[in-house]
């Protein structure tokens, strides 16, 4: 991983200028990246802040107006308690009370011991009703006190009377030292309506005061009959919650809720995915942006020094990767003067290089067609020296007789070897490998004329059209010619047999034999031994009449 990071791992100059880069840009679209989202979740938290403080914010006022409503209840019914002489009678008060107070539509009291006082401006809400609905109430829980003094036992609902909605208070006095009363006040939902227009609430928020069962008391923004914007999962908890759910009408929205008065009435609001669509569009334009601007940023600089730095660098390197592929090419580097002036100093000097290698290389050339001239001129002339010597040793062997006679013989065959050697193998262009069988014919039809006696004869069986180098057909030549003369010497009547053959992968089988039994210590076995070794062959096991066994590779 260091490795990685280390400018050694990359290794062409555009690479490392590109990884520079590279180095410099991904540190800022990462840290860009984590800017981005940061600022996402920070808008995330302000939008669930609001929705809940909105939530909150119409909790309270709601629960001001109970507050405000149960004050108003325990003015009247003690303005009536302080007017017990009997001079003003308990319902004129509260009719008259009704009548100052726009929305209030009944009023009772009830005292022990005493008759209920009960005032409505409402005929379908009787004392009857207002009896019965006071008995249930003081059956059910008390809500928890809020802050403030306590001002009794108090509990606040919404109640349906004869189809029509009311919004109730009942309280019970709780002061055991002071008289025992019980009173119960309906108003008009419409009252709620000041509470709720109070403040401004964004155009995507709904709000409105619920009774359990999904029963919409009052509402903001929406018609209080419709009730398919409700979520489908009813939460009603004191804690503020919120919670993502589908509503009835089948669309995605963000729910918060907050119970009011214990255990029914609560506020639900209603918050549609805008806000948090345009910060999740906001992340993309903040995430894009820096990134598509690093990444144009990076995409100049790659062309940029591809075009004032890498290009220059490649012809350069185009050039010396052409003359190591064509050692004769003419391919140089590129000159321009737009190139930076190091990149063209080094451009001139590898010029300068290619053009002194190639005035080398002609030079060398001359110098090595010279040298051949002088080699296929020296190897003509051993060759012509040889021919002369070989003329003059059979010249001699024609003058003489007997054992001389036979010494030159085989000083003039051995001699030939090198002359037909030179003879086969010398061409315009130098030594060529020299062909085996004419080779062998050649030494054969010599030693049958210089060295065979009456009753001798010598034959040739070399198959295939194979050659050897000069170098290996010499010590083959004379390892022929001494097999040859030691079978001549050893008998007066002896047929001798030179017999080459391929057997196999490029493997020779090179053998001489003669009639009856080769001599026993002809030809010299340190001779023959130095002669193999020169040849690069392997001498194989001799049967009887084998004066010469080898094998060998082209």
């Amino acid at each position: 991983m260091r490795r990685l990071f280390s400018l050694s791992f990359f290794k062409s100059v555009r690479s490392r200028l590109l990884a520079i880069m590279a180095f410099i840009i991904l540190p800022l679209g990462a840290l860009s990246l984590v800017l981005a989202l940061e600022n996402y979740q920070t808008v995330v938290r302000s939008i669930e802040l609001a929705q809940v403080q909105t939530v909150s914010n119409f909790a309270v006022r709601t629960r001001i107006w109970f507050r405000g409503s149960l004050r108003t209840l325990l003015t009247t019914v003690l303005s009536i308690e302080a007017t017990r002489d009997g001079t003003i009678p308990c319902e004129t008060v509260l009719r008259e009370t009704l009548a100052g107070l726009r929305g209030f539509q009944a009023i009772q009291i009830m005292p022990p011991g005493s008759a209920e006082c009960h005032a409505s401006i409402n005929p379908d809400v009787t004392a009857v009703e207002l009896t019965d609905l006071a008995a249930l109430q003081k059956k059910l829980p008390y809500i928890q006190q809020w802050i403030g003094p306590s001002l009794g036992l108090v509990r606040y609902d919404a109640v349906r009377i004869k189809g029509t909605l009311y919004l109730m208070v009942f309280v019970k006095n709780s002061d055991p030292l002071g008289r025992q009363w019980e009173a119960i006040l309906l108003t008009e939902t419409a009252l709620l309506d000041q509470a709720f227009e109070a403040g401004s609430v964004e155009g995507t928020t709904d709000v409105a005061l619920m009774a359990r069962g999904k029963t919409i008391i009052v509402a903001r923004n929406v018609d209080e009959q419709d009730v398919s914007w409700l979520p489908t999962e009813e939460r009603a908890v004191t804690e503020i919650s919120r919670w993502e759910d589908t509503s009835i009408d089948g669309t995605r929205h963000v729910f918060a809720s907050q119970i009011v008065a214990e255990p029914d009435l609560y506020v639900l609001t209603r918050s549609d995915k805008a806000a948090l669509n345009a910060a999740r569009t906001q992340l993309v334009i903040l995430t894009l942006t820096p990134l598509l601007t690093l990444a144009i940023l990076f995409a100049t600089y790659a062309r940029v020094i591809q075009s004032n730095v890498v290009g220059w660098i490649s012809g350069i390197e185009k050039a010396a990767l052409s003359r190591q592929q064509d050692p004769e090419g003419t391919v140089l580097a590129p000159l321009d003067p737009t190139m930076p002036q190091d990149i063209r100093s080094v451009a001139e000097a590898f010029n300068g290089m290619v053009e002194s290698a190639r005035k080398r290389e002609f030079d060398l050339r001359d110098l090595v067609a010279s040298n051949q001239f002088l080699v296929r001129e020296l190897h003509h002339r051993v060759k012509n020296s040889l021919q002369v010597i070989q003329s003059y040793l059979a010249l001699s062997r024609r003058q003489q007789s007997g054992g001389k006679s036979l010494h030159l013989a085989e000083t003039e065959a051995k001699v030939q070897v090198l002359s037909t050697a030179y003879r086969l193998g010398l061409t315009e262009v130098g030594m060529s490998p020299v062909p085996i069988r004419a080779f062998a014919e050649e030494l054969v039809s010599t030693l049958s004329n210089s060295m065979r006696q009456p009753g001798q004869w010598i034959t040739t069986d070399v198959t295939g059209d194979h050659a050897l180098v000069v170098d290996r057909i010499i010590p083959f030549g004379l390892a022929l010619v001494e097999a040859v003369i030691a079978s001549l010497v050893a008998d007066s009547d002896a047929s001798v047999n030179v017999h080459v053959s391929m057997t196999n992968d490029s493997t020779v089988l090179f053998l001489v034999t003669k009639s009856g039994r080769a001599p026993k210590d002809a030809p010299s076995a340190k001779i023959m031994s130095g002669l193999a070794a020169q040849l690069v062959a392997v001498e194989n096991q001799r049967n009887d009449g084998d004066v010469l066994n080898w094998t060998f590779r082209l």
